[in-house]
């Protein structure tokens, strides 16, 4: 079992054979876990070394009680969880702390199965308001968040039709992305994703498009069709596609001079076996990715450029939006703002 940094609340609950969201509820006290299970989850917890944050949230000995109290959840689908919860994520929370005490916000940071109906953590709690990450929540958290102000951050699975919504500018990255590959000379550039389509690839398939038509060159898209096995139990689960992207390659007919990744894992993943079969020629084929993860970019020569979409900032401005919310509670308009990405090349 992994130690450290690398340990996800997934990790803690697969371990004790509990659901992410009594691990969650026990990590925080909650007095809705017996106390026998809150020592048995701090046990597995401490020996695997993870916390819920390296600087806890929520209110200190001695500060103001006059702090709104909100909670931080992050709906989680197991299948889909990956190692990113402990470095984008905890980026992202700091931000959210950062702008929690901007504007005198106490956070609570709760995990939440996807699937799993906890009513009780979020009604129990006496939250004035809620910050959203991950998946689709059950039909009737859905229905109970619905009445209360609440922000999402971040990409989402599937599209939230309610709530404010702080997120990337995924559009821009794309046309960032083609214009970076066509400033390097590249005419037959390839947008790829390690997995099947979502809206977040749709967007950025959008931008990529855009920008290559207004240089008068054709840009092509690479997706997979297939779905994931449902015992799938990895935590980085979209590596089951990666022969179904060196298929789509290989079918392709075309080679590609220039290559946008949805993520930098992605690009670590699929540039060893892509360089073996002969797709990317290091040092010719010129790579791009996104999120600016730059310790899965280490291997690769010369070092691809990459785009920070500023998880920290995204997280600060939805505790910020939020808290504006709770106090405009009055305007049913909903309001979705996004962070222009930031182009990181270091060659």
């Amino acid at each position: 079992m992994k130690k450290g940094h690398n340990v996800t609340i997934l990790d803690v609950a697969k371990k004790v054979g509990a659901s992410v969201s009594t691990v969650s509820r026990a990590l925080n006290d909650n007095p809705s876990v017996s106390l026998e299970t809150k020592k048995k989850i701090s046990k597995v917890a401490d020996q695997l070394g993870f916390s819920l944050s390296p600087r806890r949230p929520g209110p200190k000995p001695g500060q103001a009680a006059r702090k709104k109290k909100v909670a931080f959840v992050n709906f989680i689908d197991r299948y889909y969880a990956s190692d990113d919860l402990s470095s984008a994520f905890l980026t992202l929370q700091r931000g959210v702390e950062e702008g929690g005490r901007e504007k005198g916000l106490s956070i609570h940071l709760h995990f939440i199965g996807a699937g799993d109906e906890e009513l009780e953590t979020l009604e129990e709690g006496g939250f004035a308001g809620f910050i959203l990450l991950g998946w689709k929540p059950h039909a009737s958290v859905v229905e109970y968040l619905k009445t209360k102000p609440c922000c999402w951050v971040m990409n989402n699975p599937w599209t939230p039709t309610w709530g404010d919504h702080v997120m990337p500018d995924h559009r821009e990255a794309g046309m960032m992305a083609l214009e970076y590959l066509t400033g390097h000379g590249c005419r037959h550039p390839v947008i790829v994703k390690l997995g099947r389509p979502d809206r977040v690839s749709a967007l950025r398939e959008e931008g990529f498009a855009y920008a290559a038509s207004k240089q008068g060159i054709k840009a092509r898209s690479l997706s997979v069709k297939k779905s994931l096995p449902e015992d799938l139990h990895d935590t980085y689960p979209e590596t089951a596609y990666v022969d179904e992207v060196i298929e789509r390659f290989r079918k392709a007919g075309s080679a590609a001079d220039g290559i946008f990744f949805d993520c930098d894992r992605a690009m670590a993943v699929l540039y060893p076996v892509m360089v073996r079969e002969g797709i990317i020629v290091p040092g010719k084929t010129v790579l791009i990715g996104c999120n600016n993860q730059q310790p899965f970019l280490k291997g690769i020569s010369p070092h691809p450029a990459t785009m920070e979409v500023h998880f920290g900032l995204i997280g600060r401005m939805g505790a910020i939006q939020l808290a504006w919310r709770i106090d405009n509670q009055d305007i049913y308009q909903r309001l979705r703002s996004m962070i222009s990405p930031e182009l990181i090349a270091l060659s």
